[in-house]
C-alpha cells in the first residue's frame, strides 16, 4: 500500500525533543526506579534485622524469666518445709541449701535470718563469713524489703544492691511463719554477674556468642554486660525485651556484632543500585542511538525529498532557462548585443558570436584581455580600463562608451555594461557583461548637436555658437592684451536675386557666399550665418583698427565678384559694420549691437562698404 503524504510526514517527522534531553530523561527515570528498589530492599533488610534482634532479645529475656520462675519456687520450698515441720535443724537447712547452691549456680548464698533480722546460718560459708551475725535492718534498702516480706507474708525482692561480699546482686526474702508466729526469713542472695553468665552460657550457642552482645538492666540499672562491647554496632541496630518478676523489671538489650552484620549483610541493594545505573546508562545509550538513527533517517528522508524537489525544480528551471536562453539568443542576435564573461582569477575571456562580429575578429581567434584592449581607440583606452578596474575593486559600476577600430580602419562606437560576481568574502570571481554597437546613435547625436549650433544651409556656426566663440575671443584678447574684432555683414542685392531667380538660387548663392567668406579668414577666425543674408565674422589677434579694416576690404572684394550659378551669373555687395574689443565694447552683446548699428549706417548710405562703431563712424569705401 503506498504511503500517504500525512503518514509519510508522521513517520519522518523530526523529533521534537532535543537528542540530549530524551536519553538523559530516560536514564534518570530508570536510575531513580532502581534506586527506589534498592532503598526498599535496604529497608526490608533493616526490618528483618530488627526482627531478628527483637526475637533474640525476647529469647534472652525468656531465659532470665524462666530461670527466676524455676529458682524462686525451689528456694521457697525450704521456707515451706520449715513451716510444715515447725522448724528445721541447722544441718537440715544446710543440706537443702547446699543442694540448691550446687545445682543452680548463680546463688551467692542461701541464708536463714532470725526474727531480729540477723543472719544466723549461711551456705556456703566460704566467701560469706562476713555476713554471719550481720544485722540486715541496719541498711535501709534491706530493711524495707524485710518489712514488706514479713507483713505481706510473701516473697520480696530487693532492687540491685552492693553485696557485703563485694559484688553486685539482689536479695529475695521468703518469710517463715509457724503457727502464726514469725520465725525469720529464708534469704536467697543472687550474684548477678555469675547468675546471668550461667544462664546465658547454658542457653547460648556459639553463633550467639559471636553474633550478639547482651546487656541486662534491673530497674533501669545496668547489672550485666557481655565481654567485648567494642565490636558491637551503634544504637541504630538494637532490640530490647523485658521480664517482670516480683514487682521488678529485668530489661534485656541485644545488639549485633560487626561479625553478625558482615554475615547477615546482603549486597542485593547495592547490586540493585549498580545494575540500575548500568541499565540506565545502557537505555540512555540505546535511546540516544535510536533517536540519532531516527534523526538521521528523518534527515536522510528529508534530504531525499528535498533532492527530488530540487531535481524537479531544476528540470523546470532548466526548461525555463532553455526557453529564456533561446529568447535571449534571439533578442541579442536581433539587437546585435554581444555577451562576454571574464574570469578574473584566471584572466580567461569568453565571447559569444556577436562579440566577434562587433569587433570584426574571426571566430576561431581565442579572445583575451589584450584582444579587447587593442581594439579600443588609444584615446579611449585609459578611461575604459580605469573604470573596469574600479568596477572589479567594487568602487564603481562598469557602464561606459568607447570607440573601437575595425580591421578596415573604420571607427565604431561601443556601449559596454557589466556586473561583477563575488565570493562570500567579497573577492571578485568573474565579470559578465554586454556590448552593443551605438555608432548610428552617436552619429545621429553628433548630427543633432551640430545642427543645434550650425546653419543647416551653409553649415556655418549659428548665432548661438558664434556668441560662444566671441566670448572666447574676448577672454583671449583680454588675457593677451590684444584686440578682437566682430564684423557684421549684410548682403546688398540678395533680395533681388532671390525674387528674380527663386529661393533655390538664393540658397545656392548663400552657400557660395559662405565659401568666399571662409576663404578670406584664418582657421582661428569664425564665420557664422545668423539669419537670412546676415553673417558674422569673428577675428582674433587684432592689433589695430587697420587690421580690421583690411579684413573688411578683403571680404567686400571677395563678395562683389560675380557668382556663376545654375540660373545664371549674379552679383551682390556687402555692407559691413565693425566693432572692436576693447575699443567699442567689453562683452559679446555690446559688440554685436554696435557692429549691427554700424552695418545699418553703411546700409542706409553708400552700401558695399564698411564702417566702425562709434560716434566717429561712417561709411568707408573699400
Amino acid at each position: 500500500m503506498p504511503m500517504t503524504e500525512s503518514s509519510d510526514k508522521t513517520l519522518f517527522e523530526e523529533p521534537k525533543i532535543k537528542s540530549t534531553w530524551l536519553p538523559l530523561l530516560v536514564g534518570v527515570l530508570v536510575c531513580v526506579m532502581f534506586l527506589i528498589m534498592a532503598w526498599l530492599l535496604k529497608e526490608r533488610e533493616t526490618t528483618d534485622l530488627h526482627k531478628m534482634l527483637a526475637a533474640k532479645a525476647g529469647e534472652m529475656a525468656g531465659y532470665v524469666g524462666a530461670d527466676l520462675r524455676s529458682r524462686i519456687p525451689a528456694v521457697r520450698r525450704i521456707a515451706d518445709r520449715w513451716t510444715v515441720h515447725q522448724g528445721l535443724l541447722q544441718n537440715e537447712f544446710e543440706a537443702d541449701a547446699r543442694a540448691y547452691v550446687n545445682d543452680l549456680p548463680g546463688f551467692q548464698a542461701l541464708e536463714w535470718v532470725d526474727q531480729n533480722y540477723i543472719v544466723r546460718w549461711v551456705i556456703p560459708v566460704a566467701g560469706n563469713e562476713q555476713v554471719l551475725g550481720l544485722n540486715l535492718a541496719s541498711e535501709e534498702t534491706r530493711r524495707i524489703s524485710l518489712e514488706k516480706a514479713r507483713f505481706n507474708k510473701a516473697p520480696t525482692m530487693t532492687p540491685p544492691i552492693d553485696l557485703v561480699q563485694g559484688t553486685k546482686g539482689f536479695l529475695v526474702y521468703f518469710p517463715i511463719h509457724v503457727r502464726g508466729e514469725f520465725e525469720g526469713f529464708i534469704l536467697a542472695v543472687f550474684g548477678v554477674e555469675e547468675w546471668l553468665r550461667h544462664i546465658f552460657s547454658i542457653r547460648e550457642t556459639k553463633a550467639d556468642r559471636i553474633n550478639y552482645r547482651v546487656t541486662v538492666f534491673f530497674n533501669d540499672i545496668r547489672i550485666y554486660t557481655q565481654t567485648k562491647p567494642t565490636d558491637v554496632t551503634g544504637d541504630q541496630f538494637m532490640a530490647t525485651a523485658d521480664v517482670k518478676y516480683l514487682g521488678h523489671n529485668f530489661l534485656v538489650q541485644c545488639r549485633p556484632t560487626a561479625a553478625f552484620m558482615r554475615e547477615t549483610k546482603s549486597f542485593l541493594p547495592e547490586l540493585t543500585a549498580a545494575v540500575g545505573i548500568l541499565i540506565a546508562l545502557l537505555l540512555s545509550s540505546v535511546v540516544y542511538l535510536f533517536q540519532k538513527t531516527s534523526t538521521a533517517a528523518w534527515r536522510s528522508h528529508a534530504a531525499k525529498r528535498a533532492l527530488e524537489t530540487e531535481i524537479r525544480e531544476r528540470k523546470k528551471t532548466e526548461s525555463r532557462l532553455q526557453q529564456t536562453s533561446a529568447r535571449l539568443h534571439l533578442a541579442t542576435k536581433a539587437g546585435g548585443i554581444g555577451v562576454w564573461a571574464w574570469e578574473v582569477t584566471t584572466n580567461r575571456l569568453t565571447w559569444n558570436e556577436l562579440m566577434f562580429d562587433l569587433y570584426d575578429i574571426p571566430p576561431d581567434v581565442m579572445p583575451t584581455y589584450d584582444t579587447w584592449r587593442n581594439a579600443i581607440v588609444p584615446e579611449d583606452v585609459s578611461l575604459a580600463e580605469s573604470l573596469l578596474q574600479k568596477a572589479v575593486a567594487g568602487k564603481a559600476v562598469f557602464d561606459t562608451e568607447f570607440r573601437i577600430t575595425l580591421t578596415d580602419g573604420a571607427i565604431r562606437y561601443i556601449r559596454a555594461a557589466a556586473r561583477v560576481e563575488r565570493d562570500q568574502y567579497g573577492a571578485p570571481l568573474r565579470m559578465t557583461g554586454v556590448n552593443w554597437d551605438i555608432t548610428d546613435r552617436k552619429l545621429a547625436e553628433d548630427k543633432i548637436r551640430h545642427l543645434a549650433t550650425h546653419d543647416a544651409l551653409t553649415d556655418l556656426p549659428s548665432l548661438r555658437l558664434a556668441t560662444d566663440r566671441l566670448d572666447q575671443a574676448i577672454r583671449t584678447a583680454r588675457r593677451n592684451q590684444t584686440k578682437a574684432g566682430l564684423l557684421f555683414i549684410d548682403l546688398d542685392g540678395f533680395k533681388k536675386v532671390n525674387d528674380t531667380h527663386g529661393h533655390d538660387t538664393g540658397d545656392i548663392l548663400l552657400k557660395a557666399v559662405a565659401g568666399r567668406l571662409l576663404s578670406c579668414v584664418r582657421e582661428s577666425d569664425t564665420v557664422a550665418r545668423i539669419g537670412g543674408d546676415e553673417f558674422l565674422v569673428i577675428v582674433v589677434d587684432v592689433h589695430t583698427r587697420d587690421d580690421a579694416a583690411n579684413i573688411a576690404e578683403k571680404l567686400i572684394a571677395a563678395l562683389t565678384g560675380p557668382f556663376d550659378l545654375p540660373a545664371g551669373t549674379v552679383t551682390v555687395g556687402a555692407s559691413i559694420g565693425i566693432a572692436l574689443f576693447p575699443d567699442h565694447g567689453e562683452d559679446a552683446e555690446s559688440l554685436t549691437n554696435l557692429s549691427d548699428q554700424a552695418m545699418y549706417t553703411v546700409k542706409h548710405s553708400t552700401k558695399n562698404s564698411f564702417a566702425f562703431a562709434g560716434k566717429e563712424s561712417g561709411p568707408i569705401p573699400p
